[in-house]
């Protein structure tokens, strides 16, 4: 459902891969997509990630689009993000199919025997395990995390609304055997630690971007290689917030942490022309079918040179460009980089930090 995705899910599948609205062919000034039941899309097998992130709306478009014998195949975490439209489907389909008690036996039996994983048959008394109970997987083990951590607990607490329990991992003091710690910020002195993580996080990566160039190739290959090694160090960590505006907000974070990088020397935000610097990480917030861009793709400033110019005056010649990760590969088999002026984008946002929902799709 949501653009940011599909780049990093290109990199790794060895076919196309779409936004629901691009593969059904959703146009804002037609209400009807191109493909729909009177003309359904040709495929044998889709497969939606993040789609928690689906709504009513637009999962009945895409059911209606599909042939009666295509396969769908729908990944996602109930318990992360909701449509922004109405309708919270993979979770009411999550709650039939736990509700309706799990696999016969006959199909757990099955399950063991083609895959070698075993799972639960029906355990509910007088349960009788419907189709979609059957077509359903539940992954139960986290990877991202430990069992044991702070931020385990405080996701089970939160799941299962015990505002005491969250408050309470909130507030308790780190636990430095923890994979993971938290810690509540919730005024201006609580904003030094936060300073330091963000400064350790950013340092990596802006460096690479301020790195003067010590090699005389200028060649596109040299550049375009040094691009995704800054990309490779911005992705190892990520600011995030719950909300867009307010003291914690996107909006009044990413100032912060302007003017902390800019006074830290990692920056140059008092040069910026038309507010554009070395090292300004921006986000696509409207789709620009002109530049190819989608919403929630994330870019970085950086300044390019140029290698023509720079092999005719015998020195590097640069200026600013806004470089992004194409969602197709190069014939070296790497993420091709696109460089766009950054004064032809028109609907960005500074984005050192993100809102969750915003990241979800990058994720």
């Amino acid at each position: 459902p949501f653009a940011a995705a599909y780049p990093q899910l290109r990199a790794s599948l060895p076919d196309t891969v779409d936004t629901v609205h691009r593969l059904i062919g959703i146009r804002p000034d037609q209400a009807q997509p191109r493909y729909h039941a009177g003309s359904p899309l040709p495929a044998d097998v889709v497969v939606i990630d993040e789609a928690s992130m689906l709504g009513l709306a637009l999962m009945a478009k895409t059911l209606a689009a599909l042939l009666p014998d295509t396969q769908l195949i729908m990944l996602g975490d109930q318990d992360q993000l909701a449509s922004v439209e109405p309708g919270a489907v993979l979770g009411e389909l999550g709650a039939a199919a736990l509700n309706s008690g799990g696999y016969t036996p006959a199909m757990a039996q099955w399950i063991l025997a083609t895959t070698g994983e075993a799972v639960e048959s029906a355990t509910k008394a007088g349960a009788e395990p419907t189709a979609l109970a059957e077509a359903t997987v539940w992954l139960r083990q986290s990877h991202r995390f430990g069992a044991s951590s702070a931020i385990a607990a405080l996701a089970q607490s939160v799941n299962a609304g015990d505002d005491k329990a969250a408050v309470a991992w909130l507030t308790a003091p780190a636990s430095s055997d923890s994979d993971f710690a938290i810690r509540l910020v919730h005024d201006d002195a609580a904003r030094r630690p936060l300073l330091a993580i963000v400064l350790a996080a950013t340092n990596s990566w802006l460096h690479l971007v301020n790195a003067p160039w010590q090699s005389a190739d200028f060649g596109y290959q040299v550049i375009d290689d040094w691009a995704r090694a800054v990309f490779a160090a911005h992705s190892q960590a990520q600011l995030l917030c719950a909300l867009r505006h307010g003291a914690y907000g996107v909006v009044g974070l990413n100032a912060f942490i302007e003017h902390s990088l800019n006074h830290a020397g990692l920056i140059n935000a008092d040069q910026a022309i038309d507010g554009w610097y070395a090292g300004r990480p921006v986000m696509v917030t409207r789709n620009d079918s002109t530049l190819h861009l989608a919403n929630g793709e994330v870019g970085l400033t950086l300044p390019y040179l140029d290698p023509e110019l720079s092999a005719s005056e015998g020195k590097p010649a640069t200026g600013l460009r806004v470089a992004f990760l194409s969602d197709g590969v190069n014939v070296a088999g790497v993420p091709a980089v696109r460089w766009i002026n950054p004064h032809r984008l028109v609907s960005v946002e500074t984005a050192f930090a993100l809102t969750v929902h915003k990241a979800q799709g990058s994720e």
